[in-house]
């Protein structure tokens, strides 16, 4: 039997391994038959991996491989090209996994779609991430509160990193509220996020707009350059209003880079103007919340205005 785990999602990806793994043990008694082979550096030939899964023994009955970087080393993903529908025909279980975007035009790739059990794992859009978090804070018995789930999303989209936080979060409180995302989680800063809030503070809407159409282009979730626009503004609130007194930054624990951009950006606004930008964000996140205005409308309705 042949399955096809592959996608950019290595948390779930590993999650479905981990259950094939579980279900296997369960019924062979062990994982004595058990073989994982990383293939990255082709170190293992094809022959050594046919070898150990056609060469029978009277005391194993079945073995489970799991092969990984299959389709990033060459030789071998010929060598197995040639010999997939014998494979896919054995009583073994063979799990390739390809962690990431594979060439779905290599010629493996559309075989395995017709020999394989496939499953892809692909990035949780902002809809189905809300709903694996609610559903992974219940292993914990736990529940977001108002804005929480919301406010999480700060963290990104590493499933791997939301279940740590999440597990960190749920010991902490089992009714997660806002304040407790922002006193224990950092947000995963991108980068070019300075880079858009640097083009509104030049007051350059056109490259800010482009920008943010480049931000949607990839794919960056609305909700999450909206929180993003939030934490940075209230950074550079912070700071401006801190100007001479340093030490007032202390519980904000900024990341040297982000205090070094936002330090930078404060420049480019009075006291004032960062008020009214932090009163507009509160005004145009609690329209969003309450049906008012869709989240796309928001965010061009800041860009446009600030």
């Amino acid at each position: 039997m042949l399955y096809f785990l592959y996608g950019p999602d290595t948390y779930r990806l590993q999650q479905k391994a981990h259950e094939i793994e579980k279900q296997f043990c369960q019924k062979s008694g062990g994982g004595l038959n058990l073989e994982k082979i990383d293939l990255t550096g082709g170190k293992i030939t094809f022959q050594d991996f046919s070898e150990a899964l056609f060469q029978r023994s009277m005391f194993v009955s079945n073995k489970l491989f799991f092969l990984e970087n299959v389709l990033g080393n060459g030789q071998f993903s010929a060598d197995f090209l040639k010999n997939i529908k014998k494979i896919a025909a054995v009583s073994d279980i063979v799990v390739i996994l390809e962690k990431g975007k594979p060439d779905k035009k290599s010629a493996l790739f559309k075989a395995l779609l017709k020999q394989a059990q496939c499953q892809e794992f692909p990035l949780l859009k902002e809809n189905e991430l809300k709903v694996w978090l609610k559903e992974e804070a219940a292993k914990y018995g736990a529940s977001f509160e108002g804005s929480a789930l919301s406010a999480l999303l700060l963290a990104g989209n590493d499933l791997w990193r939301l279940h740590h936080e999440l597990k960190k979060i749920a010991s902490y409180s089992k009714i997660i509220r806002e304040e407790h995302i922002r006193l224990l989680v950092k947000p995963k800063v991108e980068p070019a996020i300075f880079n858009t809030i640097g083009a509104l503070a030049e007051r350059d809407k056109s490259r800010a707009w482009r920008m943010l159409q480049r931000h949607l282009a990839k794919g960056d979730s609305p909700f999450y350059i909206f929180s993003m626009f939030i934490y940075q503004f209230r950074n550079l609130l912070a700071v401006k209003a801190s100007e001479g007194q340093p030490a007032t930054l202390t519980g904000f624990k900024l990341h040297p880079f982000v205090l070094q951009k936002t330090s930078q950006q404060a420049r480019y606004f009075s006291l004032a103007e960062l008020k009214k930008i932090y009163q507009r964000l509160f005004n145009l996140d609690w329209s969003v919340k309450t049906g008012g205005l869709s989240i796309e409308d928001c965010l061009k309705t800041f860009v446009i205005e600030t």
